[in-house]
């Protein structure tokens, strides 16, 4: 993992990690002075000829913008800070977590509701920080097989309270 200044990319080029065998994924705090990325395996599964899955099987870090304080975290996916960057968001192995950045107060936003098969087209997905950081956005499939997708947004304060704000029709075939 590299980073450069805009006005001299090639002379201030300057490695900040060598993990390997690769980082992906990176992710800037919104300060800028940190960056989470993930390292290791990128598995691609095609399942039943149709469907493609793409996953991590991976380890989170997070790392100074200067290549100090590197450390790991209970993630195996990208972290996203949020815009005031006290809290990260991150997807585990049964749902969507919110935590500190030491990982001390971790809770479990958007839990999923699958059977027990590895994939679950039903699982919400791509979420992302309000602008204000009081919500979380996320797509999900409403409707299994039918061809739905729903926009919901979850109040942080009360995850309970999810909202469905849109649904979008997808062909499928």
């Amino acid at each position: 993992l590299y980073v450069t200044s805009i006005d001299k990319p090639y002379s201030s080029l300057k490695a900040i990690s060598n993990i390997r065998p690769a980082v992906y994924k990176p992710t800037w705090s919104p300060d800028g002075q940190k960056i989470s990325f993930v390292s290791d395996k990128y598995i691609i599964n095609t399942l039943s000829g149709r469907w493609r899955s793409e996953t991590f099987a991976g380890r989170a870090f997070i790392v100074n913008n200067n290549g100090t304080g590197l450390r790991q975290i209970k993630a195996n996916e990208p972290v996203l800070w949020s815009p005031d960057g006290k809290l990260l968001l991150y997807r585990g192995d049964d749902g969507y977590y919110i935590c500190d950045e030491n990982q001390i107060n971790t809770y479990l936003l958007i839990p999923y509701r699958r059977p027990p098969v590895k994939l679950y087209l039903n699982d919400p997905s791509f979420a992302i920080w309000s602008p204000d950081g009081k919500y979380i956005t996320y797509v999900k499939e409403i409707w299994p097989g039918l061809g739905a997708l729903g926009i919901y947004i979850v109040p942080i304060e009360n995850p309970k309270k999810q909202i469905c704000i849109a649904v979008k029709n997808y062909e499928i075939n």
